[in-house]
């Protein structure tokens, strides 16, 4: 997830959230047109005043070599995963798959995923690799995840 903004003279501004150890940044649509920027721990038992690394933001006027730029800072900060350009590609990519995240996000069904895959065959472009994703993380922002005024 990144946000990506055309601010006009042929300048581009990146929001990129970034996971940590204890902690996952995420971007939200708020009223408005804002940006919420939400830190979760998936432990209502684990809170903090300060996060360190949470948002990379850039700018730029090419926006292909700002995503390139932003990401391997990123990579280089955190210190938990490469860049492509880094990367050997696996042979899994040379066949067309199928991820169930696009179709059902968290309402997987085997029904549905056996009828998404008959019709991917019917259209001509069966799936040769499958992923199956229920969308394990919380997407909400829950009660037990906020402070409250009093701890802020």
């Amino acid at each position: 997830q990144f946000f990506l903004a055309d601010v006009g003279e042929g300048m581009y501004v990146l929001v990129l959230p970034l996971v940590g150890n204890s902690f996952r940044t995420a971007l939200w649509g708020a009223e408005k047109g804002a940006i919420d920027v939400r830190l979760e721990s998936g432990d209502p038992a684990v809170k903090t005043k300060l996060v360190a690394t949470s948002v990379l933001i850039s700018a730029g006027t090419d926006p292909f070599l700002l995503l390139e730029r932003a990401f391997a800072a990123a990579a280089d900060r955190l210190g938990t995963f490469r860049i492509r350009a880094e990367k050997q590609l696996p042979p899994s990519l040379d066949v067309f798959g199928w991820c169930t995240w696009d179709a059902f996000y968290s309402a997987v069904e085997p029904q549905g995923v056996k009828d998404g895959l008959r019709q991917l065959a019917a259209g001509g472009t069966p799936s040769r690799m499958l992923i199956l994703d229920d969308g394990w993380q919380s997407t909400d922002n829950d009660a037990d995840y906020r402070f409250s005024d009093s701890e802020v």
